[in-house]
């Protein structure tokens, strides 16, 4: 099998000498793989010849003998079978191509697996193209067809390889040239250029930096002078914060500080020793607005007093955001307020007239609202018992009912209301009355003798004080002062009222 010619004879019958006879392969049609060298006898009708095949291309083969005079496959006259011997086949050599490793990275390299011509099973090997072994650094698995390995600073050059297939008996091989390169080192880079926060906060992130040599780590972040760089701190994890919070309606960035965007440069320093380098990164941080709730008001405790209108008024404050601001109040705990007490939002005014009934402390919120936000601030209202009026004198001090007598004192009240006057346990007619002075008449249903007088103001009763009634214009019956008393300062006290 595989060689060049072989000879064979061929015998046929019927044998027309006008024809040009050839030898056919059974596989290749219309090709001619060999021909008669010559016919013993022109005009015989039988006969043999030697006959050359130019081709033996299998193991076994058939060939026939056919008619070609006419241009075109005939008929056919004779056929021979031919047998060879098999001959081994080495495997192709494995494809390979230059390849290149550096120092301090993972080299891997694998070529692809052949096909033996005689189906054999292949091995594969590798060595340096002399024949001496691999490198001390790169290793080979001929299972996988694998070179691996990790080369150092000191393996820096070229070296020829040589990749083999065998199979068994026969073996092919390829070179090609493996070239270890130094181990580069060049600075960090960052993907972080600009950064975004809501105003109020401080965390602004955390960069994003590499260094590109697998033998290096990011070992530092600092910030460069210039910019905005005073207000930011940056930690060796590379997260960048405000020193302390931005407020968007006070910007503080940009070349003149009135700006939402400030600019600042990153420096990051990646590798240890000589191997450090150190890249700057220009960073822009923008700050955000948001909406930010109204200031809660100012107040402070209040104290009212039953029977005396009440009145409070807290100042407006100003939105951060410029936004239009109402008011409300209520109780601490959200209920509503105390029925004697009113809150008028647009002037912010509490006002209202305590009673009795309301005596005690109340806790009360004030809340400020941009229709979003709010804030409150509590303060406690007191409703106080105010304090006893007080009777200093009645003049005059005696005298017949009907009389027109005056209460000279304090806390009676501006007007009357509903104050009452006690006259020996009658309600006296009233002709006028102030904080400092009632004008009254002495009751008509008096009889002669002293009585006791009071004054009482929301619900607080004053001190006595004596009247001697000395008669009733009803009767006749006037009485002297008893005991011997002395009546001249009362009468004289009568006289000047």
């Amino acid at each position: 099998e595989g060689t060049t010619t072989c000879k064979t004879t061929v015998s046929w019958t019927s044998q027309n000498p006008s024809r040009v006879w050839v030898i056919h392969g059974e596989n290749t049609p219309l090709g001619y793989v060999g021909t008669l060298t010559a016919f013993t006898t022109a005009d015989s009708t039988s006969g043999s010849q030697e006959a050359t095949i130019k081709e033996f291309p299998r193991f076994r083969s058939t060939f026939q003998l056919r008619d070609y005079s006419t241009g075109t496959r005939g008929p056919v006259l004779a056929s021979v079978n031919v047998s060879g011997t098999r001959a081994n086949r080495a495997p192709p050599a494995p494809t390979v191509s230059d390849q290149t490793a550096t120092v301090g990275t993972a080299f891997s390299y694998q070529f692809a697996a052949v096909t033996d011509p005689d189906g054999d099973n292949v091995t594969y090997s590798a060595a340096k193209s002399d024949g001496t072994a691999l490198p001390s650094w790169l290793s080979f698995a001929a299972g996988t067809r694998t070179f691996s390995g990790t080369p150092a600073s000191g393996d820096v050059g070229s070296v020829t390889l040589k990749a083999s297939a065998s199979d068994g008996s026969l073996s092919s091989s390829a070179s090609f040239t493996l070239t270890v390169s130094a181990e580069p080192n060049d600075p960090p880079t960052c993907t972080s250029a600009s950064f975004s926060l809501a105003e109020n906060t401080t965390a602004v992130g955390t960069m994003s930096c590499t260094d590109p040599d697998a033998a290096d780590n990011i070992e530092s972040y600092g910030l460069k002078t210039g910019g905005n760089v005073g207000l930011f701190s940056i930690n060796n994890s590379g997260a960048l914060t405000f020193k302390s919070a931005p407020d968007f309606e006070d910007p503080k960035g940009g070349t003149n500080s009135n700006s939402n965007t400030y600019t600042l440069t990153v420096t990051v320093t990646g590798g240890k020793g000589a191997r450090a380098l150190t890249a700057e990164k220009a960073i822009t941080v923008t700050v955000t607005n948001v909406n930010e709730a109204p200031p809660a008001p100012t107040v402070s405790n209040r104290t009212a007093t039953v029977g005396k209108a009440f009145s409070y008024q807290f100042a407006a404050v100003t939105d951060p955001d410029g936004d239009t601001v109402t008011y409300s109040a209520a109780k601490s705990d959200g209920a509503a307020l105390p029925s004697w007490l009113k809150f008028n939002k647009s002037t912010r005014t509490f006002s209202g007239t305590p009673q009795s009934g309301d005596v005690g402390s109340v806790t009360l919120k004030a809340s400020a609202s941009d229709g979003s936000l709010s804030s409150s601030s509590d303060f406690t209202l007191a409703v106080r018992t105010p304090p006893a009026p007080v009777i200093n004198r009645i003049s005059p001090n005696l005298g017949e009912a009907d009389t027109r007598a005056t209460l000279h004192g304090a806390r009676f009240g501006a007007t009357q209301g509903t104050s009452t006057v006690d006259f020996g346990g009658i309600s006296p007619t009233i002709n006028s009355w102030s904080g400092s002075t009632i004008v009254l008449l002495v009751p008509l249903d008096l009889t002669p003798g002293t009585v006791s007088v009071t004054v009482t103001v929301n619900g607080q009763t004053s001190n006595a004080v004596s009247f001697r009634v000395t008669g009733n214009p009803r009767g006749d019956s006037d009485e002297e002062c008893e005991d011997g008393e002395d009546c001249e300062d009362e009468e004289k006290e009568e006289e000047e009222e």
